[in-house]
């Protein structure tokens, strides 16, 4: 569209009007409530799926070489937080994910429409934090088997919320997050 001009017919002859551009916020597809649930559902089936063929072929606890001496795949129960902080505080780490699950899929598409670093945060963090959450209301515990040996062993969930977190405050430093209002005509 952008400067786009057309003659419209009038009366008394032809009436030149230049169109306006809308925002890129308006125009994109991709940033659209659907879209911000469909990316943090399939990042949650993701990080499932990856966790239940980690149970199904590893043995909790054995290492199998992964990327040469670069990482391994090495099954472990997290009953506790990021890093393995607050251990055996798994109810309470579940109320705390179930709250942050809830606040960003009431609101999150509100903030991330205003820029597609934050859209792509706060749905990346939302589908991270529900397939952690899964994992605690089901199991008791988080399933991780990414082992860098010089980090944590995480899992695909716990990438999401690491890179959603650090779009999100991209998207804050630039101040492109906040809720979207209706423009006052």
């Amino acid at each position: 569209m952008g400067n786009d001009v057309r003659g419209l017919p009038q009366a008394s002859g032809w009436v030149t009007v230049q169109a306006v551009a809308q925002p890129r916020e308006q125009r994109e597809p991709c940033l659209s409530r659907a879209g911000f649930y469909a990316v943090a559902a399939g990042v949650a089936v993701l990080d499932q799926i990856s966790k239940a063929v980690a149970v199904q072929r590893l043995a909790t606890g054995a290492s199998v070489a992964f990327l040469g001496p670069v990482a391994s795949l090495t099954l472990t129960h997290n009953r506790g937080s990021a890093m393995g902080l607050l251990p055996g505080s798994t109810q309470f780490l579940a109320a705390v994910g179930l709250v942050v699950v809830l606040v960003l899929a009431i609101w999150g598409p509100r903030y991330g429409r205003t820029g597609s670093a934050s859209w792509w945060g706060l749905s990346l963090l939302l589908g991270g934090a529900a397939g952690n959450l899964v994992d605690r209301l089901r199991l008791g515990y988080v399933v991780d088997f990414i082992d860098l040996h010089w980090w944590p062993v995480f899992n695909i969930a716990d990438i999401a919320v690491v890179c959603g977190a650090v779009l999100a405050a991209l998207a804050l430093a630039r101040n492109r997050v906040g809720p979207t209002l209706p423009d006052k005509d």
